[in-house]
């Protein structure tokens, strides 16, 4: 993974002086985006966004991690989203993003059962009961930020994004290489498809590890949609409509 994300570093960054496809936070001005993305098993995600401008927007989020009622991380959060960078070639588009914003994140954990001593144990007459295990949620504030970088022609689409959440309970980030090619050249006006590999890195209190996810990916004007699975065979799939 390390390698695989130091080649695409590299490639990027020859690319960008010679990047449109990405989820990218940002499409046209005045409209309103909506995006969900869910992997089985792992996480789902909703976003809803209004961009006043071609490189700005701004609006809500809400990302829930796990489906174990006994590990699991729920965060609603507004972000502001900043394309910062654009190039626009005869034949590429590369962008660079960034976002960040507060939120509130619930996290629910087991406490595992903390065994007694027994009668006499410790100089105690009669010993120390056991606590049995229990399930609890706490809730604080937390910080979303993240950027990305991506790079496409009409065959070929890489990109390299971080998002992390930090709080004084919780902490999750995840790193995404991503490479596609397209079967066929698109048109701005035509259906574009992609095949596309997803490296992903997981780390902090969530879980940690890497997914490996295979995507069919269909983008046209102002809807795309993908759907494929990890090498574990976990569903994923994501979707963004703007209106």
């Amino acid at each position: 993974m390390k390698l695989l994300t130091k080649s695409a570093a590299a490639l990027l960054v020859v690319a960008l002086p010679a990047l449109p496809l990405a989820a990218r936070p940002i499409v046209f001005a005045h409209s309103t985006t909506v995006m969900a993305e869910y992997t089985e098993d792992a996480m789902w995600e909703a976003q809803l966004f209004y961009a006043p401008r071609y490189n700005v927007s701004y609006g809500l989020g809400h990302l829930e991690i796990g489906h174990d009622p006994n590990n699991e991380q729920r965060i609603t959060y507004a972000r502001l989203n900043f394309l910062a960078r654009r190039w626009n070639l005869e034949a590429a588009q590369a962008n660079v993003f960034i976002w960040g914003g507060p939120g509130t994140v619930h996290v629910t954990d087991w406490v595992p059962e903390v065994p007694g001593t027994p009668e006499g144990g410790h100089d105690h007459g009669g010993g120390d009961p056991t606590v049995p295990g229990y399930q609890r949620t706490r809730s604080d504030y937390v910080w979303n930020v993240g950027g990305q970088v991506d790079y496409e022609t009409r065959r070929i689409y890489t990109s390299l994004k971080t998002d992390a959440y930090h709080s004084p309970i919780f902490d999750h980030r995840s790193d995404t290489l991503q490479f596609g090619i397209a079967p066929y050249k698109h048109d701005t006006n035509t259906l574009a498809t992609w095949l596309v590999v997803s490296a992903t890195r997981h780390s902090g209190d969530s879980h940690e590890g890497d997914e490996l996810a295979f995507l069919l990916r269909f983008f046209k004007k102002r809807t795309w949609i993908e759907a494929g699975a990890t090498t574990d065979g976990q569903f994923r799939a994501r979707a963004m409509f703007s209106l």
